[in-house]
């Protein structure tokens, strides 16, 4: 690998992770029509990591505020006050939302990892699945995104934050769960669901992004041994050094170019790319 490909991933990489186009189905059709293979583990892990660090810088404040709120809420909880009384901070309910999120994400990643790493996903398929995801996209844009205010004299649930409650939170934990197939998008479905749920836009795309946070860590969780095991060739530490760095520069502009999209009500506009790139592996893959 030389720098111009060790740029070129990491560059890629920071584009289809945020953007609701499938960072997995990108990479299937690359490797069916190219023949091209998927990266080393260790780089891809180094990749994933650059990510991940666009979302801290992205919403930083509001990490350090589940860290502040979440100890905070133990000191509630240890002096008797309890759930209630623990889940008045926000910091701490934004956290308890993504733990209840995370777990029927981790559940169907780990039913589907079989299915995932198996060659079942051919152009045809990976097509099929990112005109799905363009369908999704297209509904995303016929939600009505009401701010949900609970009615007056109605008192609020203590796990409620930003229209997104403990049921809410499943709901978009399974969709994220579902987006572990390639060709479907973590983000495309975690905020079309908000969004169904009545999220405001800007929180839809909020949730959904902090909550990728512990999907790359489970998943890097996953893969960290295998990689860790592979052997470390130091010559290549500047190749990864830029890969990181292109994912982390890249992801970030991604991150705020589909934050732009949305607050323009333009999230949906992703689905024509989806809708074409999809029928064109169809049409690829039966024909060849």
């Amino acid at each position: 690998m030389d720098l111009f490909q060790a740029v070129g991933l990491g560059a890629l990489q920071g584009v289809t992770e945020f953007l609701p186009v499938s960072s997995s189905g990108h990479l299937r059709l690359v490797e069916n029509l190219m023949g091209a293979q998927e990266p080393d583990l260790l780089f891809d892990v180094v990749l994933h990591l650059g990510t991940l660090m666009a979302v801290f810088l992205v919403y930083r404040r509001d990490l350090w505020g589940m860290l502040r709120d979440g100890a905070r809420a133990l000191g509630a909880l240890a002096r008797g006050e309890g759930v209630r009384g623990a889940l008045r901070f926000e910091g701490a309910r934004l956290l308890a939302l993504l733990v209840i999120a995370s777990i029927p994400t981790g559940i169907i990643g780990v039913l589907l990892k079989g299915l995932v790493d198996s060659p079942v996903f051919t152009l045809p398929v990976v097509g099929g699945l990112l005109m799905v995801n363009g369908a999704i996209l297209l509904a995303s844009g016929r939600v009505q995104r009401a701010p949900g205010a609970p009615d007056p004299g109605e008192e609020a649930p203590a796990l409620r934050l930003w229209n997104i409650g403990a049921v809410s939170a499943l709901v978009i934990g399974i969709a994220q769960g579902v987006a572990v197939l390639p060709g479907i998008s973590r983000a495309g479905m975690t905020i079309t669901a908000a969004l169904m749920l009545r999220v405001e836009r800007q929180q839809a795309a909020r949730y959904s992004f902090l909550l990728s946070i512990p999907a790359i860590l489970g998943a890097l969780a996953l893969h960290l041994k295998e990689a860790a095991s592979q052997p470390w060739d130091t010559s290549q530490a500047l190749h990864f050094g830029l890969g990181w760095l292109a994912a982390m520069v890249v992801g970030w502009l991604s991150l705020m170019f589909l934050l732009q999209m949305l607050k323009r009500a333009r999230f949906h506009h992703f689905a024509w790319y989806c809708l074409l790139i999809g029928g064109a592996s169809i049409v690829l893959g039966i024909s060849s």
